[in-house]
């Protein structure tokens, strides 16, 4: 990277949660086929599935088409989990209920309630339920009164999966979401368009669906959208002239990324300098990209000077704020960014910041300019 010359740089970067305005194709693969299926869930390499006949199934998870076993009834079961070696439903009467996965015609035992539970999931030893009024809940699953805490919004979810680490949710707008569901309240991540999935489930890297014509399908979802590195600098492969005196943000990503997903108001940049206060909020710019397309550099329409008019040996400080929103999740999200532990990174308020600092010069050309 050649830095800007002539500069004072300290920049606050606020990097967040993954961006909710990428899509991904996700390459579903048809591996067999279920009738009327309205929830599914996973446990020791199996899928279970309840139908819309009271019916409850299990198959082999494998990737090619797999003949599925009775293994009892599933009476009005909208929800299936598997936690802690027992298989949870719930029921259209908003009752939780809990069974042995493995024995056949065994007695559902009745456990506690589940309000309106469209949907549910099994991660990492707790479970997990959408609502139909759009309320995500969590709960231990123990054998008696579970008691449900919300985490948030549901982000509309018709069908919930568990998978590393990861809470993943099919709307009932058709689109495939994920969130962190460790935390209260956290931002769901828009991946992709789905199909007409009616269940969900996840095992080993995989998500695996139903859907309404009756076919099971299997997919590896992809990895958060993340930011590698943010500098203050041209790369090489920009002409100088197309950045003199201007500001420029250079943004390396995980996956490529496109000026939509970018264009304010999902990028912002402030400019302020620390001794004659002046100040220029949601800078101007267009972004030019690596043939890649997993680094950006922002270049602003107008010259610093232009800006702010920094005086010699000033510190001007750069604010850059990632932020993508997704009116349906009810909140706004932005890419992870650096390396947690690091000295130069700490945690404020939710947020990773890092600070840099270059002191102000001018530079005279050999042409006699000054920048």
């Amino acid at each position: 990277m050649r830095g800007i010359m002539g500069i004072a740089w300290l920049i606050v970067l606020s990097l967040l949660t993954p961006f909710t305005a990428f899509a991904f194709d996700l390459g579903w693969q048809h591996m067999g086929y279920v009738n009327e299926v309205v929830a599914m869930a996973e446990m020791h390499g199996r899928l279970y599935a309840a139908s819309r006949y009271n019916k409850l199934w299990v198959r082999e998870l494998t990737p090619r088409t797999t003949p599925w076993r009775l293994l009892g009834s599933a009476n009005r079961v909208v929800a299936l989990a598997g936690a802690k070696e027992k298989l949870f439903g719930t029921t259209e009467d908003h009752k939780l209920w809990m069974r042995d996965p493995l024995a056949m015609d065994a007695t559902w035992q009745h456990v506690g309630y589940a309000d309106a539970v469209v949907s549910m999931a099994a991660l990492e030893g707790k479970l997990y339920a959408a609502t139909r009024g759009n309320k995500l809940l969590a709960g231990e699953p123990i054998p008696w009164n579970i008691r449900w805490q919300v985490l948030g919004n549901a982000t509309e979810a018709v069908a919930l999966a568990g998978l590393d680490g990861q809470l993943y949710a099919v709307t009932k707008d058709h689109k495939l979401m994920r969130r962190d569901p460790t935390a209260a309240d956290s931002p769901w991540q828009y991946l992709a368009d789905s199909r007409q999935v009616t269940a969900l489930a996840g095992h080993g890297g995989k998500l695996f669906a139903a859907t309404r014509d009756n076919k099971v399908w299997m997919t590896t979802p992809p990895e958060a959208l993340q930011v590698a590195e943010i500098s203050i600098g041209t790369p090489d492969w920009l002409a100088w002239q197309d950045v003199e005196g201007r500001v420029v943000v250079t943004m390396t990503f995980n996956h490529p990324v496109t000026a939509a997903m970018l264009n304010a108001p999902n990028t912002v940049i402030d400019v302020k300098g620390l001794t004659n206060g002046h100040s220029a909020s949601s800078v101007s710019g267009t972004f030019r990209f690596s043939k890649d397309s997993r680094t950006a550099v922002f270049i602003s329409d107008r010259t610093l000077v232009e800006l702010i008019q920094p005086e010699a040996n000033e510190n001007v400080e750069y604010r850059v704020t990632l932020t993508a929103s997704d009116e349906r999740a009810g909140g706004s999200s932005t890419a992870v960014g650096g390396t947690p532990g690091r000295s130069d990174k700490e945690p404020a308020n939710g947020h990773l910041v890092k600070v840099l600092s270059k002191p102000y010069v001018t530079v005279q050309r050999s042409d006699g300019r000054v920048f």
